[in-house]
């Protein structure tokens, strides 16, 4: 009987485990990014010294940046965020 519910302990841990590193993407929602509500769109920090920005920034999450239905401000952005997006698997695979 103990055997049986050690089994199925370890069964659940492993489905566990096994769903988080393959399935289940990083939360990024509370990513932190700079809003230009100038051009209302959003800037990840690694991107920001590249752009011409105006003055009309603030730090924010991207869950108020999609709130307000803000677009990426360019390329980089996109890019650094579907990087911290991926599952853990995907990024072990990448490296």
């Amino acid at each position: 009987m103990k055997n049986l519910i050690r089994r199925s302990i370890l069964i659940v841990v492993l489905s566990i485990g096994f769903y988080v590193i393959f399935f289940k993407p990083t939360d990024i929602s509370k990513e932190r990014i700079i809003l230009e509500h100038t051009f209302r769109s959003y800037i990840a920090p690694e991107c920001f010294e590249e752009l011409e920005l105006t003055n009309y920034l603030e730090e924010s999450s991207l869950k108020v940046a999609k709130e307000k239905k803000y677009k990426p401000h360019s390329k980089c952005t996109e890019e650094i965020l579907m990087k911290k997006s991926r599952t853990i698997y995907q990024k072990w695979k990448s490296n």
